[in-house]
């Protein structure tokens, strides 16, 4: 994106791990794997503060109590700064019993702004991007209101799709 844009000559990078710094004033972006979430509890910036947390494809976090061990990481950010701590989260919603629908969507909070997008919503999609997406609803396929339109689904492994989670006691379902 950087040389799309044509300001190259603005940042500076390495490769492994990836990292860009805007060279006029320092800000950093780090950009790492959340397959330990402890190794990423001591990231630090040396210039500002660590304000911007974004977790992509954050359906691949099994469990928020990892989430929880970066965020709790973060430092204090003074209010003077005019800086403010933010987590963005960006994922296909595959699973309507992944923890992020129940932590953002089923219950509202003032401090969360949760949103659904879709494919009419890009830009930068082709007639050809738009095509495929409308061919894909078209056929039918279970992909497409998760793909589509973003609804929550249950795609992966569904051998029966007309069921409800209940409480129950075994004793009294069971045949003695």
């Amino acid at each position: 994106a950087i040389e799309r844009l044509h300001v190259s000559h603005l940042w500076e990078h390495t490769r492994s791990p990836l990292h860009l710094t805007y060279k006029p004033t320092g800000q950093e972006i780090i950009f790492r794997g959340f397959d330990d979430p402890i190794k990423l509890a001591s990231i630090n910036v040396l210039h500002g503060y660590l304000c911007w947390i974004w977790f992509e494809e954050a359906t691949q976090i099994d469990n928020y109590e990892d989430v929880e061990i970066l965020l709790a990481s973060i430092r204090a950010i003074p209010p003077e700064s005019g800086v403010w701590k933010r987590f963005m989260y960006t994922f296909n919603p595959w699973s309507d019993q992944h923890w992020l629908k129940k932590k953002f969507f089923d219950k509202e909070s003032p401090y969360t702004l949760a949103m659904t997008t879709t494919y009419r919503d890009n830009p930068y999609f082709t007639d050809d991007d738009r095509r495929y997406y409308e061919e894909l609803k078209e056929s039918g396929s279970k992909l497409a209101p998760v793909i589509c339109d973003g609804e929550w689904g249950i795609i992966e492994g569904l051998v029966y799709d007309n069921w409800e989670v209940e409480e129950f006691d075994v004793a009294e379902i069971s045949d003695r």
